[in-house]
């Protein structure tokens, strides 16, 4: 009786292991496919569903019901090098986010993981018998092989992700035996695990495992021909022609390369991109259908927020969770009947629109100066009225707050919200006259110690709703304390290159998203110097460099440095303190300056479409801006 019991309480704790939202693992005698699927077996050209699922494959609860086959879900893309919003609705990690609930990492390729010596060792455990899109095994060496070949090939990745190199020493990657894989560390480590999640999409393909098989022929390690290789597809050298296949993401994923995901990219246009089902996809639902149900995703470009409003209200689009301006909401509203359609407001982890001064713009030392002067960045703050944001761009339905973590953290102190986030254009104006920018031009704009009109040119994040309007109101702003302000326009495909490489922007503003809990403790939150860093790009990579490029910073900076480092090795309540300090610094600093956030998002679904989780979470804390991964739309199909 005594062993019984035992068993059943080692049971109860692997099965916690293995339990999420809509996500649980069992093993059955059959399962069911879809009728293309079915076709195809029959006909020799597939092995039998049963033979092409892991041995334990995800199980999905479906929302609503165990769905239907086929058809086809189309969706948004941003531009022909930039496939998200639809691109994040396909792509799969080895753990997930038990999303709306509790945000802990549950099962996702991976069924389960275990930390020993004290946090130093990370054991994960990979489903068996897990396949690539083209029926090759997907083992520990796909993942093994991506840290020692890619992440610390010097040649593809000059400097390696900072988040594998903690405590100043690669992270050692030990394969056990094919479905079980050790990382090693140089010491505790207990946040290496969100690098494995969907946190960012850090735990995904391209970022921590690749097709080993298949990418190993333009790697010069296994192929001593894959320069010729890279000549012929018309590179220079084969890292180039290797990282234009491996580096896929979340926002890309280039066709032809095997992947794990529930669609595969198969024809790429100047219009948009089709995907169809993956048939080895690891996931069934509670019947045992493979899924997913629907049989196709097609990305049709729209390239800016009225142009993806006027394709759904035409009846182009089936689903969307990001790409709308909340003042669209009203006639998305008002147009559903004719449009064949349902809208509701999501919700998604933007701390607040968000501004940067870039502290290292090195083109005008008199711009940098000022940027670097928190009285600066406090009188441009207190410039801002949210308020009017809220209203006029946001229909009121945001929350008026200074750039910080959202408020379901536990560590979140309500001060930080409102610092330096009062409308108070006297004490702004005081601030500005305290630096010495009292002198004025016949326009009414502040003189700059060398005679010249103070102007400021911001750059735009592309592709964010409600931005360009936000910025028009910003110019009205800061001209009332006598800033000029202009803009230099962008595409999505050159913002983050030229905001966190070439550090040559003065200011930039986009979204800040990824401010839940989970995102925080990966130091991956607004001022992060480990993830991306419109306020100080070359301190950043001088940091990640260890001084050997960049610029170096101040000890204040090194010091923000030192406490994102600690706040990865620790947990309780000293994670809390450092996760405190670090709040503190931003509400005191305001290198990110804040307007509005916490604003809901317009989604919309064809009706006849089905299983939608309507209360999921968005935002790129769950690899997707658009929130696709936490909709699991895998589970989404059309009722006949």
């Amino acid at each position: 009786m005594k062993k019984c019991l035992v068993g059943l309480v080692v049971l109860s704790l692997v099965l916690s292991v293995f339990v999420g939202f809509g996500s649980i693992s069992f093993a059955q005698e059959k399962y069911n496919e879809a009728p293309m699927l079915a076709e195809l077996v029959k006909a020799g050209k597939l092995p039998p569903v049963e033979k092409r699922l892991p041995e334990e494959p995800r199980v999905v609860k479906p929302v609503e019901k165990v769905g239907q086959y086929g058809g086809t879900l189309r969706a948004l893309m941003l531009s022909a090098n930039s496939w998200c919003p639809i691109s994040q609705y396909n792509y799969e990690t080895l753990f997930l986010l038990d999303n709306p609930n509790s945000y802990k990492i549950v099962p996702g390729l991976a069924k389960g993981y275990s930390f020993t010596q004290g946090n130093k060792v990370l054991t994960v455990y990979l489903r068996k018998g897990l396949r690539w899109s083209d029926g090759e095994p997907f083992t520990a060496d796909d993942i093994v092989w991506w840290f020692e070949d890619v992440l610390f090939n010097k040649d593809i990745y000059p400097v390696p992700p900072s988040q594998w190199t903690l405590y100043g020493k690669p992270v050692i990657v030990k394969k056990v035996n094919p479905y079980v894989v050790q990382f090693q560390f140089a010491g505790s480590y207990p946040s290496a695990i969100i690098y494995l999640s969907q946190v960012d999409s850090y735990g995904g393909q391209g970022q921590v495992f690749g097709p080993k098989h298949y990418l190993k022929q333009f790697h010069i390690k296994y192929n001593p021909d894959a320069d010729k290789l890279a000549k012929a597809a018309k590179f220079d050298h084969w890292w180039q022609l290797f990282n234009n296949k491996a580096q896929r993401s979340r926002d890309y994923q280039p066709a032809g390369v095997p992947c794990l995901d529930p669609w595969v990219p198969v024809t790429v246009t100047t219009t948009g991109v089709r995907w169809e089902r993956n048939p080895y996809y690891y996931s069934v639902d509670t019947a045992g259908n493979q899924l997913p149900y629907i049989d196709y995703l097609e990305g049709i470009i729209a390239s800016d927020p009225e142009t993806y409003t006027m394709r759904v209200m035409s009846g182009d689009v089936d689903f969307d969770s990001f790409s709308f301006p909340l003042e669209n909401y009203p006639a998305l509203k008002a147009n559903e009947e004719k449009g064949g359609y349902r809208t509701w407001l999501g919700m998604i982890d933007w701390g607040s629109m968000a501004i940067w001064l870039n502290q290292n713009y090195n083109k005008d030392p008199i711009l940098r100066d000022l940027f670097r002067d928190v009285r600066f960045r406090r009188a441009l703050s207190l410039a801002i009225d949210r308020d009017e944001i809220n209203k006029v761009v946001y229909l009121g339905m945001a929350t008026p707050r200074q750039q910080t973590v959202v408020p379901s953290c536990s560590f979140y102190k309500k001060s930080w919200a409102t610092s330096y986030a009062q409308f108070d254009l006297a004490k702004a104006n005081q601030l500005l006259d305290e630096i010495g920018l009292t002198k004025r031009d016949a326009d009414g704009y502040r003189l700059r110690p060398d005679g010249k009109t103070l102007t400021l040119v911001g750059i735009i994040c592309p592709g964010v709703p409600g931005l360009d309007r936000l910025y028009q109101l910003l110019i009205g702003y800061w001209k009332q304390i006598g800033i000029k302000v202009e803009s230099k326009p962008m595409g999505r495909e050159f913002y983050w290159q030229y905001s966190w490489s070439t550090g040559e922007h003065q200011f930039a503003i986009r979204c800040c998203d990824q401010q839940t809990e989970q995102a925080f403790y990966a130091a991956n939150w607004f001022l992060s110097i480990f993830g991306g860093a419109e306020w100080a790009p070359l301190w950043r990579i001088w940091l990640l460099t260890g001084g050997k490029n960049g610029e170096e910073p101040p000890k204040e900076v090194k010091d923000l440095w030192n406490l994102q480092q600690k706040l990865l090795t620790t947990t309780g309540l000293e994670r809390t303190k450092i996760a405190q300090q670090l709040g503190d610094f931003q509400a005191q600093n305001l290198y990110a300056i804040g307007t509005v956030g916490l604003i809901p998002t317009p989604v919309m679904a064809k009706k006849g479409l089905r299983n939608i989780p309507e209360k999921a979470m968005g935002g790129g804390n769950l690899a997707d801006p658009g929130g696709g991964r936490p909709y699991m739309v895998e589970q989404f199909f059309w009722e006949k």
